[in-house]
């Protein structure tokens, strides 16, 4: 009964949205992958079939590129990959950025010095460097050069990270709203809980998931309408606001099932692949 209520909840929103979806957005972290960072075989064929039928998939995720690419390499991944949070596009078949939106300057002086005169700890990226306030490595983040905060340049920063793993939530929310909402208008502060690890991902305003699926569509000249986005987290909210058609995973909050047209088993399900295959039935 559960498995013929899901298909029948599928195939009535699928039906009252419309659309003819050409591309796949997913996020990773607890949507396409948990803690061990791979993509199980289930949902790695059903991708591969997406694309061999003339469609396109791309991750939409908050990591660094380096951080997903032996996926992508493995699954053959051509189309243009959202890293960082919306900050970057990466060519799959290069490793090269395509699109970026990194901090303004004054802004990131700002918010840098807000941070610092706080008790939390935080860390910001630039290419593979990963800046701490001691410089000491972070065991959430491999293969990546630490350095200094003291030591990091003002410039082509692509995100910083509010760790708070060991912080009461409400008090990491209250300090984002009293000191960074509405006093820096140009940075984008938003919630991320993965399967491992709970923080708060700040970027540039232009720089969300919400931009970059926009800047995705007109990279492979397909309306956003045409575009099914997949999360599991706060900061894919965005992420499903620019989409057609909306996926949250059973394993997300209920702020993001809330917005959702479909409600998709959870990752440890393989909720990606059934998605995928509805919506090949569909084709």
């Amino acid at each position: 009964m559960v498995g013929s209520h899901l298909e029948f909840e599928f195939w009535y929103t699928l039906g009252m949205v419309g659309g003819d979806y050409k591309v796949i957005a997913s996020d990773f972290d607890g949507t396409l992958a948990g803690v061990d960072w791979q993509i199980s075989s289930k949902v790695s064929n059903s991708i591969q079939q997406w694309i061999s039928q003339g469609n396109h998939f791309s991750i939409s995720t908050g990591k660094q590129y380096k951080h997903i690419q032996h996926e992508c390499k493995r699954l053959n991944l051509t189309d243009p990959q959202i890293v960082r949070g919306g900050t970057e596009i990466v060519d799959p078949q290069t490793g090269k950025i395509i699109y970026s939106e990194y901090f303004k300057s004054k802004d990131l002086k700002k918010l840098i010095q807000i941070l610092l005169e706080s008790k939390y700890p935080f860390t910001a990226e630039k290419g593979s460097i990963l800046y701490t306030l001691t410089g000491e490595p972070f065991a959430e983040v491999p293969d990546v050069t630490y350095k200094k905060i003291s030591e990091m340049p003002y410039e082509d920063i692509a995100k910083i990270v509010i760790w708070t793993d060991s912080l009461e939530e409400k008090s990491i929310e209250d300090f984002v709203k009293n000191n960074i909402n509405g006093k820096i208008s140009s940075v984008e502060v938003v919630k991320s809980y993965s399967p491992y690890s709970k923080n708060w991902q700040i970027t540039s305003k232009k720089a969300t998931k919400y931009t970059a699926v926009f800047e995705l569509s007109k990279l492979l000249h397909i309306n956003p309408q045409q575009i099914v986005g997949i999360g599991d987290s706060y900061n894919d909210y965005p992420l499903l606001a620019a989409c057609g058609y909306k996926v949250a995973m059973g394993n997300a909050p209920d702020e993001l099932k809330h917005i959702a047209d479909f409600i998709a088993p959870s990752y440890e399900d393989d909720g990606v692949s059934i998605v995928i295959d509805k919506l090949l039935q569909a084709q």
